[in-house]
């Protein structure tokens, strides 16, 4: 799946700083030349922070074989999908960083 694109150095640092994650649904237009051209969310995490990192990602990383029309010319398509977010095991962060915030629950 699309997952297999991201990397744990992926996870934003506002959104670990604030432990947010949750599901980002997603639809990806992808052009004839099978490169993504537009990102829309259809449900949000909950997290700007996710979902504008799913958007940017999903922009970047993946590459599509082209849809074909009806006469087998090359065509847009859409694909849906969607990443959760986990928060990573080991934050990317110090932990001193997490401590000293304010907005962080402890």
């Amino acid at each position: 799946g699309l997952s297999t694109y991201l990397r744990p150095s992926d996870y934003p640092r506002e959104a670990i700083r604030r432990r947010e994650q949750g599901r980002v649904e997603f639809e990806l237009t992808v052009s004839p030349e099978g490169v993504p051209s537009a990102c829309r969310i259809l449900a949000s995490s909950g997290s700007a922070a996710l979902d504008d990192a799913t958007c940017r990602i999903m922009y970047d990383r993946p590459r599509f074989t082209p849809a074909r029309d009806a006469e087998g010319r090359p065509t847009t398509d859409t694909v849906r999908s969607a990443i959760h977010w986990v928060l990573p095991r080991s934050p990317l962060i110090p932990i001193g960083a997490i401590r000293n915030d304010p907005r962080v629950p402890r």
